[in-house]
């Protein structure tokens, strides 16, 4: 079974189930139909199949329907969803978040964007009417979030089944990119962030967070995977 606690290699791109992701995301931008936020990183790819082939594992559209997706406002992962026949709810506090509409003209299917800090939203009767969501996804988005633990910990809040997120990962922890207020290492995506998980949740797959190339500009990005206990 393929772990969804894993660290970037390009030789997981011909893992079975990856390469229709990797035809949507070069489809989506050479068919420059869908709007976008300009220049995403090639790896993007990874983080979109990884997230796909995670929904896939639980079900699909026919049992998580519903997600949400924190952070991806301009990014291609909505409306790569959209077309699958997810419902999508992106939250994020950047403007360019209104480039969902466009994007969900052009690949069909429902959703809604929210520009909103995801730390803020949705809160104001918690925990008793928190809006929760088949499958929660956060991609490359909380290596810039100030408190990361209470952020893991809302993102469980508002998942019923799943969550996965993907970040920064070096096997030193140094920080690469400026503006991003870390990287993650094993020994941090297992003690801050594994800990952080309300204790209902279980890794998808063993973690496979080892040195497997500096693939994004020096650093790699890394992948973390749960589900609820009864779904394992």
């Amino acid at each position: 079974m393929r772990s969804y606690n894993r660290t970037l290699h390009p030789l997981q791109y011909s893992e079975e189930g990856m390469g229709l992701w990797l035809y949507a995301f070069d489809a989506a931008i050479d068919g420059k139909a869908i709007p976008y936020m300009p220049n995403p990183h090639l790896h993007r790819r990874w983080e979109y199949a990884m997230a796909m082939e995670f929904l896939n594992s639980l079900g699909g559209t026919e049992r998580c329907p519903r997600i949400l997706d924190v952070g991806g406002a301009g990014s291609l992962f909505a409306p790569i969803a959209l077309t699958m026949g997810y419902d999508v709810t992106v939250v994020d506090p950047d403007p360019c978040v209104g480039m969902f509409a466009g994007q969900q003209r052009s690949a069909g299917g429902t959703g809604r964007a929210i520009c909103a800090d995801f730390m803020e939203w949705g809160t104001t009767h918690a925990p008793y009417s928190v809006e929760t969501f088949d499958v929660v996804l956060s991609l490359s988005t909380i290596e810039h979030v100030p408190n990361d633990v209470e952020f893991i910990q809302k993102l469980a809040c508002h998942a019923r089944r799943g969550l996965f997120l993907t970040t920064d990962f070096s096997m030193s922890g140094e920080v690469f990119q400026a503006g991003h207020l870390r990287t993650y290492s094993p020994k941090t995506m297992q003690n801050k962030l594994v800990q952080a998980l309300p204790e209902e949740w279980k890794l998808a797959g063993e973690p496979e967070w080892v040195d497997s190339g500096g693939w994004i500009m020096g650093y790699n990005f890394a992948s973390m995977g749960a589900v609820i206990d009864e779904d394992i």
